[in-house]
């Protein structure tokens, strides 16, 4: 009876939306945007366990069609490793060949961006010569961690050690567009009561296999055996099978987004700390704005970015222009002003396009809700008219505890239809609504 009570809310909401769907269009042309409402319902509900191993759960939630894989990893570096690797061998394994030889069709349009050794790398070796190289010049600078995680992959999965390696080190080479938004105090006073929301959408394409293999990991950090070093709060990140660092995640303390810096016109290096460990290490141990500040500022970075960071403490996001020679930090104070990026207290963000941007589309649906910003504003909205997050996107609801997530795929039976073998953007699709509370709680 449960059951059929559930579907039965599911159906009135999905009819509810259907209805609500047809007054969207043309709210889109009166802000300047070139995207439609999102008025699917935002799905909540259970996650399902698929399989077990020592230190590790796999889970699957979402409605059919707009599943997630959500994997739970427990121990030390290593052991939490093994645990990954074992419980997606059998994706691994097909994922992989895939994603390298997509990936080398990708390079094309990023060379002129890369440094000259790297532009020769590709020409000789091809993208995995690129790969092994950035592995190379950024061991020394790469926290024992993850390569221990990286080892335990290899072992738990039996894939090649390098082969594991070289997936990890693609975000160093290939950047993507993606948005940032931050919204608290007067910009959600009415909705949250002043809490934060923040927003990072991750714009790569929808060509890419990987939107067949989008994983939620969940990190539980334990000691490692007869050492005494921090091993941090609980963590998550959006991500795929295989791949360990941070493009998209949320903790129980702060919350990260990233962005292409495309014409950064200073010095960049690949000798350094990759951009998304160190993010993962902002997610892992830090707990205020000061700690991620700190960890940027006293780290070798690499590349030219934009970084947002959210935190549960202060109830703040900052953005920074993370780059190999500087850190600039912006708040709802300092941000760049001009014509179509107003100030207002409480909201920061940064759009996909390149910066200074002056397309007028984020700052109108922002403006038009501003006060009473909510998740669903970010989600119906914001992302869906600014066509932002076509292969996943994350909202995160700190004072909830709440993650919402968007995923590119194709249809959802009784929600969305898609032609066969569509795959459609994350923005254009229903949600998944996820609580990080039972997540990060989720005993062993």
């Amino acid at each position: 009876r449960f059951l059929r009570r559930k579907m039965k809310v599911w159906f009135a909401i999905t009819v509810a939306a259907l209805v609500l769907a047809a007054a969207a269009t043309a709210r889109a042309t009166d802000v300047g945007c070139k995207g439609t409402d999102n008025t699917f319902p935002i799905w909540s509900g259970e996650s399902k366990q698929i399989k077990s191993v020592d230190n590790g759960r796999l889970y699957v939630t979402g409605p059919a069609g707009n599943e997630i894989r959500v994997m739970h990893l427990y121990g030390d570096a290593y052991t939490a490793g093994v645990a990954h690797g074992q419980l997606m061998k059998d994706v691994m394994t097909t994922m992989y060949p895939q994603f390298f030889q997509w990936i080398e069709g990708q390079i094309d349009p990023y060379i002129k961006f890369l440094p000259k050794f790297m532009r020769e790398a590709i020409e000789t070796g091809g993208v995995r010569a690129a790969l092994a190289l950035t592995a190379d010049l950024t061991k020394k600078y790469t926290p024992q961690r993850f390569i221990d995680e990286m080892k335990g992959i290899a072992d738990g999965s039996g894939l090649p050690y390098d082969e594991i390696l070289g997936l990890q080190m693609f975000p160093e080479v290939i950047k993507a567009q993606c948005s940032i938004v931050g919204a608290w105090g007067e910009a959600t006073v009415n909705s949250t009561n002043g809490g934060l929301l923040q927003l990072r959408a991750l714009d790569w394409g929808i060509d890419n296999p990987l939107v067949n293999y989008p994983t939620l990991i969940v990190y539980h950090p334990q000691k490692k055996q007869n050492e005494d070093a921090d091993p941090g709060h609980e963590f998550s990140i959006l991500a795929f099978p295989g791949f360990i660092g941070a493009l998209t995640g949320f903790s129980s303390q702060l919350g990260i987004s990233e962005k292409v810096w495309l014409h950064y016109d200073g010095k960049s290096s690949r000798v350094g700390m990759p951009w998304h460990f160190l993010l993962r290490d902002i997610l892992q141990f830090d707990v205020t704005l000061d700690d991620a500040t700190n960890r940027m500022v006293n780290n070798r970075r690499t590349c030219s970015i934009f970084v947002g960071v959210g935190s549960h403490h202060d109830q703040e996001l900052r953005v920074f222009e993370y780059a190999h020679e500087s850190l600039n930090e912006f708040d709802d104070v300092n941000y760049p002003l001009y014509k179509e990026h107003e100030r207002m207290n409480g909201l920061v963000y940064v759009d996909k396009h390149t910066q200074p941007d002056h397309n007028v589309c984020f700052e109108n649906l922002l403006h038009d809700n501003y006060g009473s910003i909510t998740a669903e504003t970010i989600i119906r909205h914001a992302v869906s008219q600014m066509q932002t997050g076509d292969l996943h996107a994350a909202v995160y609801d700190f004072s909830n505890n709440d993650m919402y997530i968007g995923l590119a795929g194709g249809a959802v039976p009784g929600v969305m239809d898609a032609k066969a073998g569509e795959v459609l953007p994350a923005y254009a699709r229903p949600w998944l609504k996820i609580d990080m509370n039972d997540e990060f709680s989720r005993a062993q």
